[in-house]
């Protein structure tokens, strides 16, 4: 009945109850499995709209856009740093990173 109750808009267990009253226990199996097929195929949709959009690339891109001027920043105000003005290391590094994580994405499948 929680399962149901979870996928259904959070009824009452007293609701439920009322509806199948009289009714098999093969009828609240369907039920339970047909909210849970449904709730499924929403999640699935989701999945697959943001799978089929640049969504994910523009959230890494941006993440990565976030990363690389918070890196540089510390970079150059630390002082440990060997920093010398040539930024080409560095950003060769930002460089690698940024595209592990896109290879890190283009590996998850469901």
């Amino acid at each position: 009945m929680q399962i149901l109750s979870s996928l259904s808009n959070e009824r009452s267990f007293e609701d439920i109850e009322k509806e199948f009253e009289g009714k098999g226990y093969g009828d609240f199996k369907k039920a339970v499995a047909d909210a849970v097929c449904a709730k499924l195929e929403e999640i699935q949709t989701r999945y697959n709209e943001i799978l089929n959009s640049n969504l994910i690339e523009t959230t890494l891109a941006n993440g990565a856009r976030r990363a690389r001027a918070i890196a540089e920043e510390k970079t150059k105000s630390s002082p440990k740093s060997n920093w010398n003005g040539d930024t080409l290391n560095h950003r060769m590094c930002i460089k690698q990173y940024t595209s592990f994580l896109y290879q890190k994405k283009s590996d998850c499948s469901l």
